[in-house]
């Protein structure tokens, strides 16, 4: 069921590009039971059957994989590190980074289970469909738009790039 939920919201909004869940190794106690079963694809696994899918939209075509080698990534860390420093779930937006080729970001939000952070679910998205949105807003409001990220860089705008000065 959470692989489709993943599968279903990738088709549904055009501005993600890939949709996940990753899990903290057994987190749920059942790893070593799923290796065993025909239950969960073996795509949404890790080679210790950790739950981590991950859809992706590769060129028009969804393809299932797993989730791996997060443990050092900000999507992951982030909330992680913060939920243990408060207690509390909290979203992140990630800066942004290059995966593929492409400049995206990912956001997450921690899954917590019984008080215990048990790992993230989150989806990503290519910064240029966020600087399409960002022309949507001018061309509505008539004024530029800039957008941020958390660490103040620049993600979108929709001004022209200054020529630089030549002092003449």
């Amino acid at each position: 069921a959470s692989c489709d939920l993943l599968r279903e919201t990738n088709a549904t909004f055009p501005l993600i590009i890939g949709a996940y869940i990753a899990y903290e190794p057994n987190a749920d106690g059942q790893d070593a039971a799923a290796l065993k079963s025909d239950s969960t694809p073996r795509e949404a696994m890790d080679a210790a059957g950790r739950f981590v899918p991950f859809w992706i939209d590769s060129s028009g075509t969804a393809v299932l994989r797993p989730r791996i080698g997060m443990e050092s990534m900000e999507f992951y860390l982030g909330p992680k590190k913060e939920f243990a420093r408060t207690g509390k779930p909290s979203a992140l937006v990630t800066e942004p980074f290059v995966k593929g080729g492409e400049l995206m970001v990912s956001h997450t939000f921690p899954l917590v289970i019984q008080g215990k952070f048990a790992g993230v679910t989150g989806v990503d998205r290519n910064l240029g469909s966020i600087a399409d949105l960002a022309a949507d807003i001018k061309s509505r409001l008539g004024t530029d738009v800039f957008i941020l990220s958390a660490e103040d860089r620049f993600i979108a705008a929709t001004t022209e790039a200054a020529a630089p000065s030549t002092g003449a």
